[in-house]
Order: C-alpha cells, then structure tokens, then sequence
C-alpha cells in the first residue's frame, strides 16, 4: 500500500516532469468550492487568470462526475413523488449500500490532468492575504501552493 506522502511526492513530481498531475474525482470534487471562493478575493491578475484556467479545466471533469452520480441515482434510486422525472436513494434500503459502493467507486477513479499549480500570493497591496484553513487544505499541493 502507497503512503499517503509517498503518493502525494509521486504527484508532485509528475506535475514537475511533464505538467499532467494525477488526481481522484474525490479530489476534483472537494477543490470545487473552495476554489470558487478563492476566485472571489482581490488577487493579482495573473493569479486570478490562473484560478480562472483551472477552474475551466476541472469543469468538465466535474460535469462528467455529476452526469456519472445521477446516472447511479437512477439506477439505484425510485421515483420522487410530485416531482415527475426526479429519482432519490432512499438511505437505509439495500440499494443506498449499492449506490454508496459505486459512488465510492467513482470518486476513487483517477485522471490526469494537464494544470498548472497556482502560486498565491503572501500578500495584496501590501495587506496579508487572509485566506481560512478550510479553504485551502483541499487546494494546496495539488491546485496551488503559497508564495514563499
């Protein structure tokens, strides 16, 4: 079994050889909002030029994950009342545990992705970039790291 610093090494350094970097579609997933939020601070135009690129480049990764999830909600789920052509995985019923499993499956999937790592800035206009932990533990080392 790969450690998770040893895996996490073995991504960074196909980032620097050939600028693809592997990632999960549970990793493109929860970079989502966090990245919308980082794109909403004053940041230099290069910066935000470069949030912007990888954002579009993730979207359609995205879009494919969430056609996938609806396609296993339908397959697993029943028809919602009053709501024609809405499907939901009841939680609890043998189908969830069925649903789960290959919801599971389709995070683990891994792709590659040609990105660049973004560089954030230590400050703006000379006030210190305040940006929340929880923002950034999904972002860095993988979408951006920090200005040193």
């Amino acid at each position: 079994m790969v450690t998770k610093n040893r895996a996490e090494r073995r991504r960074a350094e196909k980032v620097a050889s050939n600028g693809n970097i592997t990632l999960t579609n549970k990793d493109i997933i929860e970079a989502r909002e966090p990245l919308q939020i980082l794109m909403k601070k004053e940041l230099p135009v290069r910066t935000s030029f470069a949030l912007a690129k990888l954002a579009n480049m993730l979207q359609g990764h995205l879009q494919a994950i969430e056609s996938v999830r609806h396609g296993l909600v339908q397959k697993h789920g029943e028809p919602m009342e009053g709501k024609p052509g809405d499907f939901q995985v009841k939680e609890g019923t043998e189908e969830f545990a069925k649903f789960l499993e290959e919801y599971n499956e389709l995070l683990s999937v891994e792709v590659t992705v040609p990105i660049e790592v973004v560089t954030l800035p230590e400050s703006v206009g000379g006030k210190s970039l305040d940006i929340e932990a929880g923002v950034l533990m999904p972002l860095i080392d993988k979408f951006v790291t920090l200005e040193k």
